[in-house]
């Protein structure tokens, strides 16, 4: 039988998954890694569930402790050597693009947000979750004021970066 806490934990992780999910996928790059770091922030999350105390809302809480594990966790497998394997299809799309060739603005979106130091992923992410600067602030444990440049700085280099493209 399980605690009725663990029934509430069980209830939240339901309503708020889409949030771990999103982080998940920004921060790992393939589907198995995706996977794991969901499961790590998951445990994460059920760790510190006993201290949540109620002071900030249930997603602000749950976008501090995933974007805390995802961070981690990527710091950690940077430090890891990767090697991939190139399939066929890889190296047959390293020739050059034909004129009709069209790069896709959104490919572009997500490349240039992944190129992005890994806090000023995560305040992308929380900029387009639509989050006040208030709600980004707290997540992320600096000051409006300190939020409201590095957004400012972050526009600057998504926009020097599509026009460079262009």
């Amino acid at each position: 039988m399980r605690h009725p806490s663990e029934d509430i934990f069980l209830n939240i992780i339901e309503e708020y998954k889409a949030i771990v999910y999103k982080i998940a996928n920004l921060y790992a790059r393939t589907t198995e890694d995706q996977e794991d770091l969901f499961q790590e922030i998951i445990i994460n999350l059920w760790k510190a569930y006993p201290s949540f105390k109620g002071h900030a809302k249930i997603s602000t809480w749950i976008y501090q402790i995933s974007l805390n594990t995802a961070i981690t966790n990527y710091r950690r497998e940077k430090k890891k050597v990767r090697y991939e394997s190139i399939s066929m299809r890889s190296l047959n799309e390293i020739g050059a693009p034909s004129e009709e060739h069209e790069i896709d603005q959104l490919t572009i979106l997500y490349q240039a947000v992944d190129d992005l130091h890994k806090i000023d992923k995560a305040i992308v992410l929380l900029y387009l979750e639509q989050k006040s600067y208030q709600e980004i602030s707290q997540i992320m444990g600096m000051t409006v004021a300190a939020t409201g440049m590095r957004i400012k700085r972050i526009k600057s280099k998504l926009a020097e970066r599509f026009a460079k493209m262009n």
